[in-house]
């Protein structure tokens, strides 16, 4: 019988290097806070997401990351931001200004949200009323 070949890797079949957001999923799995807000900042908006899950995770998640995160110039970003706040006990830390976002997946995640608060104030539930009236995104009107 003869030698068997090992075939050549091409640069396709290369293993890449970790991801910074597969770097960011794990900082919450290692306890690794100070990786995970570090990563807050990074330029790439998966990333970033991922740094909320894992501060989340951490229980080291601040209500000022969180209105941080709302203002992110990523809806992905901002989406997480209030998927997570689901969790939180102050119905306040979800701007209602987020049902008016510029995306319609951030502004149906915060009516979904804000609306399945039992403990939602008169500003929360006029806010989602007049989305269920008015919002020109047919999901959005059926989440408020």
């Amino acid at each position: 019988m003869g030698k068997v070949r090992q075939p050549r890797l091409t640069h396709s079949m290369r293993p890449e290097p970790r991801s910074t957001r597969a770097t960011a999923v794990l900082a919450g799995w290692a306890g690794d806070e100070t990786t995970a807000r570090r990563l807050l900042l990074h330029d790439d908006a998966p990333t970033r997401a991922a740094a909320l899950g894992a501060l989340e995770r951490l229980q080291a998640l601040t209500a000022q990351d969180l209105l941080e995160a709302y203002r992110d110039r990523s809806p992905e970003v901002r989406r997480r931001a209030v998927r997570i706040s689901a969790a939180w006990e102050d119905p306040s830390t979800i701007p209602t200004s987020l049902l008016d976002d510029a995306d319609t997946t951030v502004a149906e995640e915060a009516a979904f949200v804000l609306g399945e608060r039992v403990d939602a104030g008169d500003a929360e539930v006029t806010a989602l009323c007049e989305m269920a009236r008015h919002h020109d995104d047919a999901l959005c009107r059926e989440a408020a």
